[in-house]
Parts: structure tokens; C-alpha cells; sequence
């Protein structure tokens, strides 16, 4: 999202290409692609979401970081709450936006707190599917910003069902400077049913790329490995 608007991250630094198509993906209407945004947009009614989970109240005591304990996850945040309204404001304006879904899940393992315990066998289920009876080509980082890697969690993807995984190793931060890199060892890769892709926003973009120009199975899988680390 900080992206889309021009700004750095730590991970990216500022880059008007990167905002720009960034910005073309996120208004173009293909059936082939399903864009994922922050849960924080669902307060917006406007938007229609794939998917909403039932979920828990947490009760706030302190910080407003989900690195406290007592954190109530990002859907409570009244200061993120205004942050990517704000955002939305910025990029749509009075347009109303397309079908989107929620990228809470390629993150949920940083606010399992906020899902009813209910949900969370369905919520396995659904997770399954994005690799069961796969074989795998993930583009990732060996050191990831947030931990575990990827080559550490194989063992656990194999034994939930993923039938195969090669690995391409990502650089750490500003990934998009070697896109075209990237891509051609995509592109030269075999025997394998989708690509997992772990590389800040430059992911959003090659997965675009290789979806509606190569018509591969790509995903742009966000800190999927935190959530993996917690459903696995």
C-alpha cells in the first residue's frame, strides 16, 4: 500500500514504476486475476470481498503494535483504521473498485488471536488448497524479514500435501531492481503447477506478469510463511 502511494519501505525503496503499475493492476479487470487488500478495507461497504471470516473480539490494554502481547490485531488499530481509509480515498476516489480479496490471509498468522477457534479447522482447509497435490516453484528470500524461510518450512508443506518444491532465492530488499532477473529464472524453471512469490511489491507485479502474459499460477504470497508457521 505505502508502494502504491510513491513512499519507501524498508524492504523497497521508493520507485514511481514500481507505484505505477502497481496502480494498473489494481484497476484492471481480468477474470483471471484476484487483487487482495488489507481486512481493513471491509469496513468499507462499498467493496464486495471473497471471503470474511467470523471473528473474535480481543480486548485492547496498551500498545497499538502487533509486537505486544496484548495487541488487538490490526483490525481494532483506530490509527491504522484512518490510515488506509485515507489510502482508499487516495486511490479510488468516488470509482467504485472491483471484486477484492482478503490479504489478511497470507498474514494470518500474525493475528490468529482475532479468528474464532471455530473457524480455524475451515480456515485449514482452505489454506491446503493453495498447495495440496502442487508442486511448488517459490521465489523467496533464505533470510525473510519475518521468520521461518521457506526452505524451513518444506518439510511441513510436503507432509500437508504439496507434491513437490523447488526454491528461487529472492534478494532481501528491493527486489524490484532485478525483475527482469527474476522473472527469466521463472520463466526458465520446469515441472511445477504455481509459483509462490515473496518479494514486497515487486511480487504484486510479477505475479500479474506471469499470470496474464505466461498464464502461470501465481501467487504474490505476502508473509504467508508467518501464517504457515501457525496453520501447518
Amino acid at each position: 500500500m505505502i508502494a502504491l502511494l510513491e513512499r519507501g519501505i524498508s524492504f523497497q525503496k521508493k520507485n514511481r514504476e514500481l507505484s505505477a503499475r502497481l496502480k494498473q493492476i489494481l484497476y484492471e479487470k481480468d477474470s483471471r486475476l484476484l487483487v487482495c487488500m488489507n481486512n481493513e478495507f471491509m469496513r468499507n461497504n462499498e467493496i464486495f470481498w471473497v471471503l470474511q471470516y467470523e471473528r473474535s473480539s480481543k480486548k485492547y490494554i496498551r500498545f497499538e503494535t502487533w509486537r505486544d502481547p496484548n495487541d488487538i490485531g490490526i483490525l481494532s488499530r483506530k490509527a491504522e483504521w484512518a490510515f488506509y481509509n485515507e489510502c482508499y480515498r487516495i486511490l479510488f476516489g468516488k470509482k467504485k473498485p472491483s471484486v477484492f480479496g482478503d490479504a489478511t490471509l497470507f498474514m494470518l498468522g500474525l493475528y490468529t488471536e482475532e479468528y474464532k477457534k471455530a473457524q480455524m479447522e475451515r480456515v485449514f482447509e482452505l489454506f491446503v488448497t493453495l498447495f495440496k497435490k502442487k508442486r511448488l516453484l517459490i521465489a523467496a528470500p533464505k533470510t525473510p524479514l519475518m521468520a521461518p524461510s521457506f526452505r524451513e518450512l518444506e518439510p511441513k508443506l510436503l507432509a500437508a500435501g504439496a507434491s513437490g518444491i523447488t526454491h528461487i532465492d529472492m534478494p532481501e530488499k528491493d527486489a524490484y531492481t532485478y525483475y527482469q532477473e527474476i522473472k527469466s529464472k521463472i520463466l526458465n524453471s520446469t515441472n511445477f503447477d504455481a509459483v509462490w512469490i515473496q518479494a514486497g511489491p515487486a511480487a504484486s507485479i510479477l505475479a500479474h506478469d506471469l499470470a496474464t502474459n505466461h498464464d502461470i499460477l501465481s501467487y504474490d504470497i505476502g508473509s504467508l510463511n508467518t501464517t504457515l508457521r501457525y496453520i501447518l
